[in-house]
């Protein structure tokens, strides 16, 4: 009879065990749990104060909308669309037989006041062609370094990048100061009369207007990149002042992130 019971109270005893092993399991797996959360949520604090992370970011570009500073029919289309292009590049041609017809109008008024004071005017044309023509490449080469400029505030750019357009705008301001020397002795040329004549003034007046009426009709790439949303076809309008195509820089990108600020640790 004690065996029997013996042996009850052992079967019951084993029950016991085997119902508290589960729950024992269970328990130590909701600590390791709780464990694990804490150190997550300290392994974020701590980084979130050393290194801030953030899902609020974009990537930003270069983008010039390009517009025609004169309007007129586009005579002939270079690029086509999201073409890759270099600084300079032809990308389009407005119409040009009128604004050449405006310089040839130009050049007979001018020919007139200079032969109203008895002199050339082949001398002083050249050199006002000249001093327009430097006066083009030196805006060009103003916009290249203001754009260079903002990315390497950004540093986005290289400062050897930075140097060289630096460079060119210089080059370009020393080759404007010489076509207007030029241009100056030309007028002096004409003499007393002739340089201080207000005729040969307006006349030179209108053909500077003409001329770069005239270098406005070919729009190009203020750098290289591409070229995108042109949807355009020759025989088309270009009003002056309305975007026809977009450039995009895809040489400098820079990313924009926003995070929550947090206080230095002492």
């Amino acid at each position: 009879m004690s065996d029997e019971t013996a042996d009850t109270a052992a079967k019951n005893e084993g029950e016991k065990q085997t119902a508290k092993s589960p729950v024992s399991s269970a328990r130590r797996f909701t600590y390791y749990l709780i464990v694990v959360a804490l150190l997550l949520w300290f392994y974020t604090l701590w980084a979130d104060r050393v290194t801030p992370m953030t899902d609020h970011g974009r990537v930003n570009g270069q983008i010039i909308r390009i517009s025609p500073q004169v309007s007129g029919p586009i005579a002939s289309i270079s690029v086509i669309n999201n073409a890759t292009v270099k600084q300079g590049q032809l990308l389009l041609t407005i119409e040009r037989d009128p604004f050449e017809l405006k310089v040839t109008a130009a050049r007979l008024q001018l020919q007139q006041a200079t032969q109203s004071v008895n002199a050339d005017s082949s001398a002083i044309d050249a050199a006002k062609a000249n001093e327009v023509a430097a006066k083009v490449k030196l805006a060009n080469a103003k916009q290249h370094a203001e754009r260079n400029r903002s990315l390497a505030r950004r540093g986005v750019v290289s400062q050897a990048t930075l140097d060289d357009s630096v460079a060119s705008l210089n080059s370009a301001k020393a080759a404007l100061a010489q076509a207007t020397a030029d241009l100056e002795k030309a007028r002096q040329a004409l003499g007393p009369k002739g340089e201080n004549n207000p005729q040969v003034k307006a006349a030179l007046n209108n053909l500077d207007q003409a001329l770069l009426n005239l270098s406005y009709t070919e729009l190009r790439s203020p750098a290289g990149g591409v070229i995108t949303n042109m949807n355009l076809a020759a025989g088309d309008y270009a009003a002056a002042g309305h975007p026809m195509m977009t450039y995009v820089n895809n040489r400098y990108f820079w990313l924009t992130a926003w995070w929550r600020r947090t206080p230095s640790p002492i």
